[in-house]
């Protein structure tokens, strides 16, 4: 969900109302009461029950959105505890990196495959990692890895 065009939406049935409302209620109540007094005085009910009613429009809509809002939560979350089972649980390692090549996720597996502790993983680029003879080959397909990141590079070390 995007918030941004759901908070438009709110906003944009909230001032088509309220000029709507504007536009119509005193030619409305200028057809119903003809008599300057009596339009006066309904003129003032009708602003009191325009502030009534688009606060309960503006309640509604708001909880409305607050609901959809939690509903993209609870998705997110859940999609979130499936991904971590599934990455603490799979045998091969699972690796994010950053740019520059910075280990900010480390998966146990990585900890299980290489025998170093994750601590010692995280946060250490990943050429201080790699054994001197398979450096290349490993940087060789970081470079294809950073200039194609829509691929998938698979590479062996």
């Amino acid at each position: 969900m995007n918030k941004h065009v759901e908070v438009g939406k709110i906003v944009g049935i909230y001032a088509l109302f309220g000029c709507l409302w504007i536009l119509f209620s005193d030619s409305a109540l200028g057809l119903l009461f003809p008599d300057p007094q009596t339009f006066t005085r309904f003129a003032i009910f009708k602003g009191i029950f325009f502030i009534a009613f688009t606060s309960l429009l503006l309640a509604v809509l708001l909880a409305r959105f607050v609901a959809r809002l939690k509903q993209s939560s609870d998705a997110l979350h859940e999609s979130q505890q499936r991904l971590d089972f599934l990455v603490k649980n799979t045998s091969d390692s699972v690796v994010i990196l950053d740019s520059d090549g910075c280990q900010r996720y480390v998966s146990p597996a990585a900890e299980r495959i290489t025998g170093f502790p994750i601590s010692d993983l995280q946060g250490k680029t990943i050429d201080l990692l790699i054994h001197p003879d398979d450096l290349g080959q490993v940087m060789m397909a970081w470079d294809e890895a950073v200039r194609h990141p829509e691929r998938i590079v698979t590479v062996r070390y």
